[in-house]
């Protein structure tokens, strides 16, 4: 079966995204320092 038939992403979770990137080159501990929009 692939991902696709079963209604998952192929990525599976594993990409790397923007806000990951600005975490890591803004040398932060915490995804919430650097998400504009989170739920409080």
């Amino acid at each position: 079966m692939s991902a696709l038939q079963e209604g998952i992403s192929p990525s599976g979770g594993i990409a790397l995204g923007i806000d990951r990137l600005v975490m890591l080159f803004s040398d932060t501990l915490s995804l919430d320092d650097v998400l504009p929009f989170r739920k409080s």
